[in-house]
């Protein structure tokens, strides 16, 4: 796993340069920091441990951190729930039953130091049920095959039916049930007559 590089902000290049970095240019996180900074968004501002196992327990008090308020992070999360919205660049990363909260993304690859052209990670990363966040995720897709090669196309789908397969298995309850009738899916809790 490579590091990241992010240059302090004077460093940045004036307003082209920042506007550069406000789209994702100008430096680069690898998959764990991507998903750190995740896990951020999902506890309301709070840096915690990262882990992919289950905790039987909440985490450490003493290993936790507000890096940033509650109310900025809230605000971000609703955009980000747009993002996945019908309109949304990544709406193929929805999940019958669950309001999710993530972000597209569509990187050059830096080969020998420079964007290659036509060389691609596509990726999605989100938060499910965005509501009240469980769990993180970040699908990365380096140099897909054929002509899709966007994160909404490649990585989106692979977040859903992936996410979708995992929250079922943890049984985490669903917080969007209106979404599942327009689905076609028919919760387990409901019955029919």
């Amino acid at each position: 796993e490579q590091t990241g590089m992010l240059r302090h902000f004077s460093k940045w290049g004036g307003e082209i340069g920042h506007a550069n970095h406000a789209f994702g240019y100008g430096f680069s996180v690898n998959m764990l920091q991507l998903a750190q900074a995740y896990v951020v968004l999902a506890a309301d501002g709070v840096r915690r441990p990262l882990t992919i196992l289950k905790r039987e327990q909440p985490p450490d008090p003493a290993d936790e951190q507000r890096v940033l308020s509650a109310r900025a992070v809230r605000q971000v999360r609703a955009m980000m729930e747009e993002a996945v919205s019908r309109k949304g660049t990544g709406f193929k990363a929805s999940v019958p039953g669950y309001r999710v909260a993530g972000k597209t993304g569509t990187v050059h690859k830096i080969i020998h130091g420079r964007y290659a052209s036509n060389r691609y990670f596509s990726l999605f990363a989100g938060m499910v049920p965005a509501s009240n966040p469980r769990l993180v995720m970040v699908i990365i897709i380096d140099e897909p095959k054929g002509k899709a090669y966007y994160g909404g196309t490649v990585a989106a789908p692979v977040f859903g039916k992936t996410m979708g397969e995992v929250l079922r298995i943890l049984n985490v309850t669903p917080d969007d049930l209106p979404s599942m009738k327009i689905a076609g899916v028919t919760p387990a809790m409901e019955k029919k007559p």
